[in-house]
């Protein structure tokens, strides 16, 4: 499967997770230091909306990149549920209530833009803007994996929130 089909597979798979969410346990936390849906979608957009700046910013060739490798690291370090990490606090969500359909549309609309920028754009140079935190700097191929394994992440975390609110 090319990386456009696995980008709009798991953007239809959380959008649909969240969209199905019970509306009254939307902005409620399962429990203290736990992320609710809506946090965990708020920070799904704060740490993508950058991408296309990013996408458009400073490139380099790298001649010895192999994105077979890349992209099974990030899968694994994104993945293992046993890496706890702290996002930065610009990809953090903010406090109170949000809108489920606002930020529905929001991350659609990101998603829409990163999947356009993966179609035209040459995937294999390197984005010099800014690294990413857990990887450094990433071609336009690992950014595009690192969001949609990152997602994946965040869709498992929601799926525990309501294993945990259906018990």
């Amino acid at each position: 499967m090319d990386i456009a089909q696995k980008l709009k597979d798991n953007t239809n798979a959380f959008i649909s997770i969240i969209e199905n969410f019970p509306d009254q346990f939307f902005n409620s936390k399962p429990s203290q230091g736990v992320w609710s849906a809506a946090e965990i979608t708020e920070h799904m957009i704060r740490s993508e909306f950058g991408l296309s700046r990013l996408f458009n910013g400073e490139t380099k060739k790298q001649d010895d990149y192999d994105g077979i490798v890349m992209e099974r690291a990030i899968k694994e370090k994104l993945l293992n549920m046993e890496n706890k990490v702290q996002a930065p606090s610009i990809i953090q969500p903010t406090a109170g209530e949000k809108s489920k359909d606002e930020l529905i549309t929001k991350f659609s609309a990101i998603r829409e833009e990163l999947l356009r920028n993966i179609q035209t754009m040459d995937n294999e140079v390197i984005c010099l803007k800014y690294p990413h935190p857990l990887f450094g700097y990433l071609t336009r191929a690992d950014w595009a994996y690192s969001s949609i394994y990152h997602c994946q992440r965040h869709i498992m975390q929601v799926n525990d929130i309501l294993t945990q609110i259906n018990k």
